[in-house]
């Protein structure tokens, strides 16, 4: 188990460091400390996202959209649009990279050179 993860740790800190200076928001945590990445969750400007998620799919990368605002799926619906507007903006922003435990090294680091890729064009 703990080896597993060390071994999200080591492929978010990759993560980060291959998107340190782009337009992407990683995650951040407190200096010092370590995570197990069960998610790696990137924001990407809202107008790039589709195309970034389409372009990795074009490339046999699965890369996720998850946890719509549970409020829009409340049937009934309780709350309207912009009712929860900090869960409505991060969900036009969020994606989640590939960082399951048999992601080899060479499988990120074609996720990585394909988003690059995108956000250079």
């Amino acid at each position: 188990m703990y080896m597993k993860f060390l071994k999200h740790s080591y492929r978010g800190k990759k993560y980060d460091h291959a998107f340190a200076e782009t337009l992407f928001k990683t995650p951040s945590r407190a200096e010092n400390n370590t995570h197990a990445f069960n998610l790696y969750i990137i924001q990407v400007p809202a107008e790039k996202r589709k195309g970034l998620y389409d372009f990795l799919r074009a490339n046999k990368i699965i890369s996720q959209v998850l946890y719509i605002p549970t409020h829009h799926a409340l049937l009934p619906p309780v709350w309207l649009e912009g009712d929860i507007q900090v869960a409505e903006d991060y969900y036009k922003y969020f994606l989640a990279l590939p960082i399951y435990p048999r992601l080899t090294d060479e499988e990120q680091d074609w996720v990585i050179e394909k988003v690059r890729e995108f956000m250079s064009v």
